[in-house]
């Protein structure tokens, strides 16, 4: 089977690379200035936010000129992570709350993928099996379960979804 290649115009790639040298410049003009203490931004809880933020939209951007699924997955996998860092230094919440939501990172980026793919089918059971493994843990963080049940549950669902996955490919196997 042969992989289809993308065909992007000089034009295309030239604003994409405009735009990414714009972004990338904005971020590093961003980050000096609060080291340096021009802007009031703490540089130390700050960094991390404004770089993945900045590879998150240079990856956005990129996939909507370019009409590149993979690259919109790439997107959300860096914009979600820059959403969290900036809520938790905007509204102090912590990590060891929010973790659920980066084991269904995955499922969330193929929510976000399917802006542009025509995969809507795989990308919704891609992100159903992540989004359900972070909620599994979301129940634990606000205290509905034990760690025990939900490590009882997790198992079982692992189970759930290798059972699945052996139909899938029998299925297949039988066409």
């Amino acid at each position: 089977m042969e992989e289809k290649q993308l065909y992007l115009s000089p034009a295309k790639k030239t604003a994409c690379n405009v735009i990414d040298c714009v972004v990338a410049i904005a971020a590093i003009v961003v980050i000096l200035l609060a080291y340096f203490g021009v802007i009031n931004l703490d540089f130390g809880k700050s960094v991390t936010g404004i770089a993945l933020a900045a590879v998150g939209l240079i990856f956005f951007i990129n996939a909507l000129v370019q009409g590149n699924a993979v690259s919109m997955w790439l997107a959300f996998c860096f914009l979600i992570p820059a959403a969290i860092s900036f809520a938790c230094k905007l509204f102090g919440c912590s990590y060891a709350k929010l973790y659920p939501v980066y084991i269904a990172l995955p499922g969330l980026a193929c929510l976000g993928a399917m802006i542009i793919s025509r995969e809507f089918l795989r990308l919704l059971v891609a992100a159903a099996v992540f989004v359900l493994a972070g909620a599994i843990f979301l129940l634990h963080v606000f205290g509905v379960l034990s760690l025990g049940y939900t490590f009882i549950i997790l198992v079982a669902y692992i189970v759930l979804l290798a059972a699945l996955f052996i139909i899938y490919l029998r299925k297949g196997d039988k066409k």
